[in-house]
């Protein structure tokens, strides 16, 4: 489903084509790690934004892998993801909670804070798992971007600079027989049918790893966690009551001295 982040893109086409569809709700876009795989933006959405089929026939993602080889139908997986998304958070696709197979009680900051402290250093890198599927034809496709990310444009990527429109972004032209060269080159979407959200993708046997990702999370460790506007709010709220009682008190005590 997050493949509707992209318009349809018609190769043919001698008018400027965007790429992006702005009426996306972006926090939709999911991604998933552990497979590489391809975005078609010349085929049709298979799904609406509410995760119904609007195209049964539409599939837009192609060349899924697993460890460099071909999905298969019948392959299962488990998915690492938050209770939001395998709850049926975002009206994705064939999730309703029903296929939950493990949900530990812990948060998704308190498995990083965990994880942090077991390593003492990490370096976090991108895996450039999917990309946009290459393009015949020289399709006029263009998206917005902020002006300052024409700074790190690489010359010898697809992108290119075309200006700064009157609302402070910048217009930018996406070569799409560019964009793959048969490999995967960007980290952010999701498989249709399948949910993400930032998951981890294993084989079904490593169901002991699952936990340890970034969604579904392992057992408390005890560590405190950190300060939230949780507790803020509560020595707010604590405060405020301190303050009324001393206020009653001072007019109940003003009162009954001018009583006497």
């Amino acid at each position: 489903m997050s493949a509707g982040q992209f318009n349809q893109i018609e190769p043919n086409s001698t008018e400027e084509q965007p790429l992006i569809n702005t009426n996306f709700r972006a926090y939709k876009f999911d991604v998933i790690d552990g497979v590489t795989y391809q975005i078609d933006v010349t085929n049709s959405r298979r799904y609406n934004g509410d995760g119904e089929i609007i195209n049964k026939d539409a599939h837009r993602i192609v060349n899924l892998q697993y460890k460099g080889e071909p999905v298969d139908e019948n392959q299962e997986f488990l998915v690492a993801t938050n209770n939001y998304r395998a709850g049926g958070g975002g009206d994705f696709p064939n999730l309703d909670g029903s296929q939950i197979v493990l949900s530990p009680q812990a948060e998704n900051r308190q498995i990083i804070i965990d994880y942090i402290k077991e390593k003492g250093k990490i370096d976090p890198s991108v895996d450039n798992n999917w990309s946009i599927a290459s393009v015949e034809g020289d399709a006029k496709v263009v998206f917005r971007s902020s002006p300052d990310g024409r700074a790190f444009i690489d010359t010898k990527e697809a992108i290119t600079y075309v200006g700064e429109s009157t609302d402070g972004f910048a217009k930018y032209k996406i070569d799409l027989s560019r964009t793959s060269n048969g490999k995967a080159s960007r980290d952010n979407s999701t498989v249709d049918g399948v949910n993400s959200g930032k998951e981890d993708l294993s084989p079904k046997k490593q169901n002991e790893n699952s936990s340890n990702d970034s969604g579904l999370q392992t057992k408390d460790s005890g560590h405190k966690l950190p300060e939230t506007s949780t507790n803020i709010f509560n020595y707010l709220l604590v405060g405020l009551i301190l303050m009324a009682a001393g206020f009653l008190i001072l007019i109940y005590l003003r009162k009954r001295e001018a009583s006497k």
